[in-house]
């Protein structure tokens, strides 16, 4: 803390002097600045980074809404109390094989020198145009006010290199993309909001969907006649489930808050890798994997790294965890509407029974749905099977859905018969074909393998 931020000693008859004004305006924005640093952890990033990315293939940058705050806890907003200029960084950029980042930079404050002035080493700009201000109190006259503004600089990873005396935060990193300059979805800046870069928020939002995905693979657990019959060997699937529901809504209320910080989401994922560490023999609580690189630590200057390893081991974690020894198939649909699935690499062997499971959002409980009104053969035989209007291997309707799978409303299963003449001509042909001459516009098709119980 200089001297010029310290508080004034005011008393009668003091001669006023600009210094006294300049040291008052000082001290209330350290205080403040110190309040922002010590508010939380790592309380330094963007908040907002507003930019038109089309510019870029000009190899220009020109930033249209700014929000910041520095490591010295400066609060930066563009437009408002800063100058930024629109980059041109074609010249700058040597190497094109390589990323180019650029870097916002601001002079820190130096009481041995004037810090207000109209080049690129002074700390605050003068605006040659003075601004009309109305009495905002009263009714009083309007009058003129000489104003600053913080003189945000970018730079390159070379220029910052080349100057000294100033604080630094990374804004951006590109690449060329096809003769294109992009933005490199591989980086994040120091943030101190989620909603302040898209990768952060996208990769969280891609790990929601996949916990919650799993957590409705694991629900069927929590069915009255599954406990029943459960054996010990599903309670490692029950725990699972209930550190799954236990992180999740909890996830999910720090990805919808407006202003949240990524250090706790961080913190939420470490504790969910501690929890799910529980039912591996190779990963200890600190998400440590024998002879693999220990979980990383919070990096609050490479967030993209750290969220991107934590999202790994998690579903290292997940995939470790064996909850049913299922193999799914997922059937492609073509343009003549019949589903298609590749089998060849299928482990036939381990199968003990064949399911198929049609999903659709128009489906509910109460529907029936008849088996002779689809068909299932090889691929092969689907044309011939549809041309003269020949049944496909025989099902039968399962309800309730059987242990092993997820229990959905929006979904039925069906058992095929493995004695079929046809399935015997699948197994040998590797592929299988699925149509049905009436099925929703969103059907999902899926053929379940279960494994031997």
């Amino acid at each position: 803390m200089y001297p010029e931020m310290q508080q004034i000693y005011w008393y009668s008859g003091v001669y006023l002097q600009p210094q006294h004004l300049q040291s008052v305006d000082l001290h209330h924005n350290y205080m403040l600045s110190r309040q922002r640093q010590l508010a939380q952890p790592w309380n330094v990033g963007l908040i907002q980074c507003d930019f038109n990315p089309e510019t870029l293939v000009g190899f220009s940058l020109k930033i249209e809404r700014l929000q910041a705050i520095l490591p010295s806890g400066d609060y930066l907003e563009y437009p408002g109390n800063c100058a930024l200029q629109p980059r041109q960084f074609r010249d700058a950029w040597k190497q094109l094989e390589k990323p180019f980042t650029l870097w916002l930079a601001l002079r820190r404050f130096d009481p041995g020198h004037a810090n207000v002035g109209d080049t690129p080493n002074s700390r605050w700009l003068n605006p040659r145009q003075e601004e009309v201000m109305k009495d905002v109190y009263f009714t009083g006259p309007e009058c003129s006010v000489s104003r600053i503004l913080y003189n945000l600089q970018i730079l390159s990873d070379e220029e910052k290199q080349a100057v000294v005396d100033c604080e630094f935060l990374p804004l951006l990193r590109l690449r060329i993309e096809n003769d294109c300059v992009v933005s490199d979805s591989g980086f994040c800046p120091p943030l101190v909001t989620l909603n302040g870069h898209p990768t952060l928020k996208t990769l969280l939002d891609g790990l929601y969907a996949e916990l919650a995905n799993r957590a409705w693979q694991l629900a069927e657990y929590k069915r009255p006649d599954q406990l029943r019959k459960a054996n010990p060997g599903d309670m490692n699937q029950l725990l699972a489930m209930r550190s799954l529901n236990r992180i999740l809504p909890l996830l999910l209320h720090y990805c919808r808050a407006p202003n949240m910080h990524p250090w706790p989401v961080y913190g939420l994922l470490t504790q969910l890798i501690g929890e799910l560490s529980t039912f591996s023999e190779q990963c200890d609580f600190n998400g440590e994997w024998q002879h693999e690189a220990p979980l990383m630590p919070y990096d609050h200057f490479s967030l993209y790294d750290c969220f991107s390893h934590a999202r790994k081991v998690i579903i290292a974690l997940l995939n470790n965890l064996t909850l049913e020894d299922n193999t799914w198939v997922t059937l492609s649909v073509d343009d003549q509407q019949i589903f298609r699935g590749d089998l060849q690499s299928l482990q036939w062997h381990k199968t003990h029974s064949v399911l198929l499971m049609l999903r659709s959002e128009t489906f509910t409980a109460s529907d029936q749905i008849d088996c002779c009104s689809f068909k299932i053969a090889p691929c092969l035989s689907i044309h011939s099977l549809i041309q003269y209007a020949l049944p496909g291997i025989a099902t039968a309707r399962l309800n309730p859905a059987p242990r092993g799978v997820p229990l959905r409303p929006d979904a039925f299963y069906f058992q095929l018969d493995q004695h079929d003449n046809l399935w015997k001509n699948i197994e040998q042909e590797k592929d299988i074909a699925f149509y049905w001459d009436h099925a929703p516009d969103d059907l999902q098709v899926q053929v379940i393998f279960m494994g031997a119980e």
